[in-house]
């Protein structure tokens, strides 16, 4: 399906809708020149906020710092994380290398039982 282009009379009539369904009778488009709508605006001091944008910048730096310590401590975790996997596959390996032991020796003991039985001496058939 191919998308429509948006006009001019259909944006203003889907922007009208939205104005009633807000409850507003009319919209001011601000239909004055420049200069009346810039003697319309309300002129703020700048020192009023210069100390809460100081503020944001010292939270926006504790911020930074903790983060930098967070990723520091993540990083060692991580690192420790992996020197704990290689020491579980190393255990692994050394259990899995005792039970073969441990198989082996049942192994030998029954075959030296068995061969005691039918009386036959290691070497010789």
């Amino acid at each position: 399906m191919r998308a429509r282009k948006l006009t001019i009379r259909e944006l203003g009539k889907i922007i009208r809708e939205e104005v009633e369904a807000a409850g507003k009778d009319e919209v001011d488009l601000g239909g004055g020149t420049p200069n009346e709508e810039a003697n319309k605006t309300k002129e703020i001091e700048a020192s009023e906020y210069a100390q809460t944008l100081e503020q944001e910048i010292d939270h926006m730096k504790a911020y930074k710092i903790k983060e930098a310590r967070a990723l520091r401590i993540a990083k060692k975790a991580r690192a420790r994380a992996a020197k704990l996997e290689e020491a579980i596959k190393a255990h692994r390996a050394a259990m899995k290398q005792a039970k073969l032991v441990a198989e082996n020796k049942k192994l030998r003991a029954a075959l030296r039982k068995e061969r005691a039985v039918k009386g036959v001496k290691k070497g010789k058939k």
